[in-house]
């Protein structure tokens, strides 16, 4: 299935704020400009997060080889320098992040995002009202084990 959200289907205006309606356990993206109601399944997003070499890839490797009921993304793919922006805390680049992981979940499948997130730099965003919850698993380790871990990676 193909779904590009952000434009609605009525008036054709590209809009990333558009309202989030839920009536009678169904979701609805209102478009500002013209009030359209655009149908979408609003699933939650799961979020794999921890410190460099706390084994989030390892964790989610193993998982997307357990199943294929979720879409599992590393979100470090895309970065780029543009998005080095800790002064709006990355938000352009989380943005980006969910408006990607709202599109998939439109295919009935919810989406892991993995790599280095905080709840703060998720939950603000416009992108997040789509979602109806986000889980968080912060994955941690001991001193040494993440040590030996980041001593251990190619250079």
């Amino acid at each position: 299935m193909y779904f590009l959200f952000n434009v609605c289907l009525n008036c054709g205006e590209y809009r990333v704020d558009k309202y989030v309606e839920v009536k009678a356990g169904s979701s609805y993206a209102l478009c500002p400009v013209c009030g359209y109601g655009h149908p979408f399944l609003r699933m939650p997003l799961f979020v794999v997060t921890g410190a460099s070499g706390s084994g989030k890839t390892a964790c989610v490797h193993a998982l997307s080889s357990q199943t294929r009921d979720f879409v599992v993304m590393e979100t470090d793919i895309l970065w780029d320098e543009r998005y080095n922006t800790p002064d709006s805390n990355f938000r352009e680049y989380r943005e980006m992040w969910l408006r990607i992981a709202k599109n998939i979940t439109q295919c009935g499948k919810p989406v892991i995002l993995c790599g280095t997130a905080m709840p703060e730099q998720i939950e603000p965003c416009l992108e997040r009202r789509y979602f109806s919850d986000v889980f968080y698993l912060a994955l941690v380790c001991s001193d040494d084990a993440l040590i030996a871990r980041l001593k251990n990676r190619p250079s």
